[in-house]
């Protein structure tokens, strides 16, 4: 029942999300929304303060900082991204410190902690809003990569004698084997290899592309994934929501794309822009 699940939640949201893609304003629509869902979800659950944060905090602040997103996010193709959006950034700090300046001389680091956690959320959607803005071909290949990179790493870890992982990966996700991440860096290279040619001609770098390419999409996809495990682990909670059935939460869903966009975006998407511009 459980993998029935997951495979109908896979056949109904894998479509419909590259539909959205597929139009500028279904695509910024589809990220700002899951952005929205990822903050909640993070507050819900309260990685590094308690006592939990009241459910009032987390829909206040998701449903402004995704106000602030919409109006500064990047007009559609018309320019290039700033890193993170300033007004998004003073929002969000400004609504930390209402909520968390009092537990500050007690607990200073899980208070930076609490800080640092949404607005890294914040920088990878928004660089995710970028990539979408200035290249759509870009836009779908990343979440091929990424989404690739998950099920090399899924399949492989079931499927193929286990191989350990280091001892600090297991601390943080118990249930990951060095197989499954082999398989995630093996899957993504060879898709690369296979698709970077036909859907992005123009962006040259031959046959060592796919040997570079390959490996950092996946190792900062499965560095994303360590990273929202471990807030899991910090609240003790098994997956970040249930948005969807059989998978978790939209943070579950998100977490490869949230590392690995910033750089993805500054690698293989700006300089196509900038050149672009200068023509």
């Amino acid at each position: 029942m459980g993998l029935l699940l997951r495979f109908l939640t896979v056949s109904v949201a894998i479509p419909l999300a590259v539909s959205l893609l597929l139009s500028p304003l279904g695509g910024r629509l589809l990220l700002l929304s899951l952005f929205s869902l990822s903050i909640h979800e993070y507050f819900s659950l309260n990685c590094f303060l308690p006592p939990p944060i009241p459910h009032q905090h987390a829909d206040l602040l998701s449903t402004l900082v995704l106000a602030c997103a919409l109006l500064e996010s990047p007009p559609l193709a018309s320019s290039l991204p700033s890193l993170l959006s300033p007004l998004s950034l003073l929002l969000t700090l400004v609504l930390l410190a209402l909520r968390l300046l009092p537990s500050l001389p007690a607990r200073p680091l899980p208070l930076l902690l609490s800080a640092l956690a949404p607005l890294y959320v914040a920088l990878g959607f928004h660089s995710l809003l970028g990539i979408h803005s200035l290249s759509l071909p870009h836009a779908l290949m990343f979440c091929a990569y990424t989404w690739l990179a998950d099920t090399g790493a899924l399949l492989a870890g079931t499927y193929l004698p286990t191989i350990p992982a280091p001892a600090l990966l297991r601390r943080v996700s118990p249930g990951k084997t060095g197989t499954g991440y082999l398989g995630a860096f093996a899957v993504t290279t060879l898709s690369v290899a296979l698709l970077d040619g036909r859907f992005l001609p123009g962006d040259g770098g031959g046959w060592a592309r796919p040997l570079v390419k390959g490996p950092l999409v996946a190792g900062l996809a499965v560095a994303g994934d360590l990273i929202e495990s471990g807030m899991k682990r910090a609240a003790g909670a098994k997956d970040s929501g249930t948005f969807f059935p059989g998978h978790g939460g939209a943070l579950d869903r998100m977490d490869s794309m949230l590392l690995s966009a910033p750089v993805y975006l500054w690698l293989y998407v700006l300089p196509g822009a900038l050149e672009e511009l200068g023509k």
